[in-house]
């Protein structure tokens, strides 16, 4: 399919998209400070029971029942979806706790890290992705991550049993 504008048009156009999701997602803490009665794992819970309805009104907007149905009756495909659906659900169960209990800024960068160690991940278990990295991306990737390292050993985190709250 042809490219119809310029990639420099397009960057510029999704600036307001990159923008509002930045200004939603600072939002959130001061959302959950409004939950303080109300368990974390309550909160995680309401997200998935709303966001499904939303979910599947995109699958039926975009036509894509058939692919949901063979994703569904497929168990690799299905086991997959749930341990990634189980991975979620408890990273966002570790930042409301964390935000909840005043973690802010920990939470933020543990959110921060988690697309580097995805790249990671797929580096181990998907060796045939990075090999169509270019060089620039893995510097990119080098920079976030000591950018990253700095920032955690200036910033007063809490530990992560804490936002566990594992007994210890």
């Amino acid at each position: 399919m042809p490219e119809t504008q310029p990639r420099q048009t397009r960057t510029i156009a999704g600036l307001p998209q990159a923008l509002g999701a930045y200004a939603v997602w600072s939002l959130f803490p001061l959302y959950f400070a409004l939950l303080h009665e109300v368990a974390a794992f309550e909160v995680v819970v309401w997200r998935l029971l709303f966001t499904l309805p939303f979910c599947l009104a995109m699958v039926l907007l975009f036509r894509q029942g058939a692919a949901l149905k063979a994703a569904l009756t497929t168990p690799r495909i299905l086991g997959a979806l749930a341990l990634s659906g189980l991975l979620i659900g408890a990273n966002w169960l570790i930042y409301v706790i964390a935000v909840m209990d005043g973690h802010v800024l920990a939470a933020s960068l543990g959110y921060y890290i988690n697309p580097l160690v995805n790249v990671l991940a797929a580096t181990v278990f998907l060796p045939s992705a990075w090999r169509c990295w270019h060089r620039a991306r893995w510097r990119r990737c080098g920079s976030a991550s000591s950018w990253r390292s700095a920032s955690r050993a200036t910033a007063s985190c809490a530990s992560w049993r804490r936002w566990t709250r594992c007994p210890g």
